[in-house]
């Protein structure tokens, strides 16, 4: 093999002096797929704050035994982005953000079960994070759910609003 390319599609590319690829015939070029492949799906809508409307994506998928990382995007730049992570999905709806933060606007709701939580800042309207998956059998196939809620504080370092990321459904994969 003299050249290896990961593909957007969580695919490998692969070229050199073979004459096949997983039991095909292929001439010095061959594509490699996973039967298990890291997804990731929105789980339910997040609520504008002061930075605008807020989204989360991925930037590293969940492959077994690899970082996964996310990126939340168009949060309120004087914030504790708290980040929720959990086994369990929530129905949107189920719990509004008002009942622990008067704060939160009425279309702001939690759809994580808080399993783990982490506190990160964010810069520029960003805020970046990570969780480290390990890598065992059991791992495979499993789902998670993550969302990023922004802590807005005012000038005076009051507590001012608490908006909400979409949240995302996550399954980890393996090639």
């Amino acid at each position: 093999m003299a050249a290896l390319a990961a593909l957007d599609a969580g695919e490998l590319a692969l070229g050199g002096a073979f004459p096949s690829v997983g039991g095909i015939v292929s001439a010095s070029f061959g594509r490699l797929a996973t039967t298990c492949p890291a997804t990731v799906a929105v789980w339910g809508p997040g609520c504008p704050g002061s930075g605008g409307n807020s989204s989360l994506s991925v930037t590293s998928p969940a492959w077994i035994g690899t970082t996964f990382a996310s990126l939340g995007s168009g949060l309120p730049v004087t914030s504790l982005v708290v980040v929720a992570t959990g086994f369990q999905g929530i129905s949107w709806g189920a719990v509004p953000l008002q009942l622990v933060f008067p704060q939160a606007g009425a279309s702001c709701f939690l759809q994580v079960v808080p399993d783990i939580l982490q506190t990160v800042l964010p810069t520029g309207g960003h805020a970046a994070a990570q969780l480290p998956l390990p890598y065992a059998p059991a791992a495979l196939g499993l789902y998670f759910y993550q969302q990023m809620v922004p802590l807005e504080f005012d000038g005076q370092g009051n507590l001012a609003a608490v908006t909400a990321t979409d949240a995302l459904q996550v399954m980890v994969g393996s090639f």
